[in-house]
This record gives structure tokens, C-alpha cells and sequence, in this order.
């Protein structure tokens, strides 16, 4: 039997944190998980607290599946003409903005591959390099996922553990880049596959020429 999920007792918690000023709560549905929960809430002006924060501090007053899967911070909650909130008017739960709204760009192929795996699992628009996984709405399901992907791409063995350790992009891309050679790096699997793809274009040539 499913758990019963109520919203509003989520919010009613949520709002009892020192450092939020008001809070949203609703309940997505994203084809893979029946429900996910995301919170969005406007922090009071001397707020500290951040996603993770929050996460913890719901963690200690309601059960495991009340925790919302996105925390998202806004300025201010979207109101309809009665002054109730406007729920349609929300972002959308692909919209995922930065704490301080400054997205830094990657810097390596490495950090752009895992920004795309973990937008692809993660069902979001945008990833920074400093986001925690979890925090993003990850879980041991999805974070296996991850791990799946990123063997393909990387045509090397990752350990699992890697994953829950290092839970940021600059924090996994650092970690795998110092791992032992154990496998190509991402580069090298790159320029090897065009190697190869020229490799095969000479001989389709080569061969073309000694039929004619």
C-alpha cells in the first residue's frame, strides 16, 4: 500500500524553520517515480540555510517519503488576485537556479560529460559544478543510473562508492581524473574513436580504389 502524500503538512514543518519566511509545496509526477515532492520557499533576509539544511531539518520531523526531492529558492512566491499562491505560476521543476544565480561554466570535457549525464537522470535543465546530487533530487536509484552511464561514456570501471563520496561535478571530476589509469581517460576515448573512424575511412578508400 502507497504512502499518503499531503503537502501542506510538509509546508507547515517547512515553514517552522527559523529561516524560512514561507513556503510551497506540490507533488510532480516525471514518468519514472509516481509522485516526487518540491518545495519552494522564500528564506528570511538574513537566511543562511541552504537546500541541504532544510533536507536535514525535515529529515528529524517528517517520514522519509514527506522529504521533497528539489528544494528550489525564490525571491518571492508567485500570488494569484485573491493573495492565495499561485501554483501554475510556479518554475517548473526542470528549472534549477544556482544559490547565488551565477552558473559557472565547466572547464573540462570531463566536467561537461557529467553535467550531461547528470541532467539527462536528473530531469533538470541545468547543473553547476558545486551542486550536490542529492540535494538536486538524487537518490541511491538514480545515482546507480549515473554510475551506468558514465561507465558507457568513460569505457572504464568507476567505483560505486566514488559516487556517494564525491557528490558535486568539481568533486567527481577531480576524483576520476586522479583515479589510477586503470582505463582512457574521456579524452583519450575521444581522440581513439577518431582514430579509428579515420582509420576505417582509409581503408573504405583503399578499397574503393582497388575495384576501380
Amino acid at each position: 500500500m502507497g504512502h499518503r502524500i499531503e503537502p501542506g503538512e510538509v509546508e507547515t514543518v517547512l515553514c517552522s524553520h527559523a529561516d524560512v519566511r514561507q513556503a510551497c509545496v506540490i507533488t510532480h509526477s516525471d514518468g519514472v517515480d509516481s509522485k516526487r515532492l518540491i518545495a519552494y520557499y522564500v528564506a528570511s533576509s538574513t537566511s543562511r540555510a541552504t537546500p541541504s539544511d532544510l533536507r536535514d531539518f525535515l529529515t528529524s520531523k517528517v517520514p522519509s517519503y514527506l522529504i521533497p526531492a528539489l528544494f528550489v529558492p525564490l525571491a518571492s512566491l508567485p500570488l494569484s488576485p485573491n493573495g492565495k499562491v499561485d501554483r501554475a505560476a510556479l518554475p517548473g521543476p526542470l528549472f534549477s537556479p544556482d544559490a547565488d544565480g551565477i552558473s559557472e561554466s565547466p572547464k573540462t570535457k570531463l566536467e561537461q560529460a557529467l553535467i550531461d549525464v547528470w541532467r539527462r537522470v536528473l530531469c533538470l535543465e541545468r547543473v553547476g559544478l558545486d551542486d550536490n546530487f542529492f540535494d538536486l533530487g538524487g537518490d541511491s536509484l538514480l545515482l546507480v543510473a549515473v554510475h551506468s552511464n558514465l561507465q558507457k561514456i568513460l569505457q572504464t570501471e568507476i567505483p560505486v562508492v566514488d559516487l556517494f563520496e564525491f557528490t558535486t561535478i568539481r568533486t567527481l571530476a577531480r576524483r576520476l581524473g586522479q583515479a589510477a589509469p586503470a582505463g582512457p581517460s574521456f579524452a583519450q576515448v575521444q581522440r581513439q574513436a577518431q582514430r579509428q573512424r579515420e582509420a576505417f575511412a582509409r581503408r573504405r578508400e583503399r578499397r574503393a580504389g582497388g575495384a576501380a
